[in-house]
């Protein structure tokens, strides 16, 4: 009786761990689906045509890497470049040509120049290559920064520069008369959080 008992309890075990390791791969598979699909922190309503930049969370610790994201928005307006200049304090984050990356919604991105406290940056689409123009009706992640935070505490503004010679923009399609490619974008946002 003892032995069967001992044999039974030893099936029951052995059909237990595959299901228990099915259960936990698919939970584990869940999470990691739920991280690549990170939210964006609500922000302030803008007019669009808009590149905005966002945040997943509002405070990071020294040496941490901080996600910003780049989105776009142009209710159907079909753009060809998204051209990016940022400024930031270059005591508080630092930003390396490494931690740039391309969210797809352009073929292509090109880091124009990076130096402490600026970057500049472009997301395009060749369309003598043959690719087409694109246009969001929703807002789009266009790109993701990860910003290293080498700053004690306080507060750090990422901001997409404007009204200079070279200022973030968002080109459209080129006029047929003038051959010129007009800057469509109407508004922008910064972002902020704080080292704590």
């Amino acid at each position: 009786m003892k032995n069967i008992f001992l044999f039974l309890s030893l099936v029951a075990f052995l059909i237990f761990i595959p299901v228990l390791s099915l259960v936990l791969t698919n939970q584990s598979q869940d999470v990691r689906s739920k991280a690549s699909e990170e939210t964006i922190l609500p922000s302030l309503p803008i007019s669009s045509p808009f590149l905005r930049l966002g945040i997943v969370k509002d405070r990071a610790s020294k040496g941490e890497l901080m996600p910003v994201y780049v989105t776009a928005k142009t209710d159907g307006q079909p753009v060809v470049e998204a051209y990016i200049v940022l400024t930031f304090d270059p005591t508080k984050v630092l930003l390396e040509e490494k931690n740039i990356r391309n969210e797809g919604a352009f073929p292509t991105l090109h880091i124009v120049s990076i130096e402490p406290g600026r970057a500049v940056f472009s997301l395009f689409g060749d369309q003598s290559a043959g690719v087409a123009p694109v246009s969001f009706m929703e807002e789009t992640k266009l790109a993701k920064l990860f910003f290293t935070v080498v700053g004690d505490k306080g507060d750090v503004t990422i901001r997409l520069v404007r009204g200079a010679e070279d200022q973030t923009s968002l080109f459209g399609l080129r006029d047929e008369e003038t051959g010129e490619i007009p800057d469509i974008l109407s508004s922008t946002q910064d972002v902020s959080f704080r080292i704590q």
